[in-house]
């Protein structure tokens, strides 16, 4: 679904309707381009803020040269092509070998943004001393073991992730939004609820209760 997902928003971005960067190519639509992306997220996870960068390669092209009006119209026309503004684009330009290289590779080590929405089981107004040591740890060490929502396509292992900020504000007495940066490869649901005890410590282990996500959105990504 996830994949399905993904694919479905490489297709908005590479084939507006209308008109294609397959004006470009000499070969069948579904084989002149690859997609590339700095990472993914769930399908009901949202990309806000500024975005992600991605880079589309164009295979045997006609034209290997744009112009920045050429780029512009080809971002208010991916723009404009999804009324439901499922996808925006910004800043196009033409990447060269070794800025794609750099991107791949930052890709690996970046960190991003996160704000999700969290159910906690105790009264919020019985952890008011477990927020606060939350809200000030920095760079907190996590170890998850392969989720078991992913475990069928995922080599089992245990990845040590970085949390560096953690910021819980309460809403009401058992809702809360979290805000969090972390480093690249995370998962961030289990890190939520734990999996079972497969990732340590989750935040419900720091507020000593069990926590479940609700919404979860990425708010920013950074690249190092």
């Amino acid at each position: 679904k996830g994949a399905n997902w993904n694919t479905k928003k490489e297709k908005l971005k590479c084939h507006p309707k209308g008109k294609n960067f397959n004006t470009y190519a000499t070969i069948p639509l579904e084989s002149w381009y690859n997609f590339h992306s700095t990472g993914r997220e769930d399908a009901d996870v949202r990309m806000l803020g500024t975005g992600r960068p991605f880079v589309v390669e164009l295979i045997d092209p006609h034209k290997s040269v744009f112009t920045e009006e050429e780029l512009t119209e080809l971002e208010e026309l991916v723009n404009a092509s999804d009324p439901d503004e499922r996808i925006h684009i910004s800043k196009l330009a033409v990447c060269s070998q070794p800025q794609f290289a750099e991107l791949m590779a930052a890709s690996e080590t970046k960190d991003k943004q996160y704000q999700c929405v969290v159910w906690v089981s105790r009264p919020i107004s019985e952890l008011q001393e477990q927020i606060k040591k939350v809200n000030e740890l920095k760079d907190l060490h996590v170890a998850q073991k392969t989720p078991i929502r992913v475990i069928h396509r995922r080599t089992i292992m245990v990845r040590d992730k970085l949390v560096s900020s953690i910021t819980c504000t309460p809403i009401n007495d058992h809702w809360m939004v979290v805000d969090l940066r972390a480093s690249a490869g995370a998962y961030i649901k289990e890190f939520v609820n734990g999996d079972s005890g497969r990732t340590t410590p989750s935040l419900g282990d720091l507020l000593d209760c069990r926590a479940e996500i609700l919404q979860l959105d990425v708010t920013g990504v950074f690249l190092k």
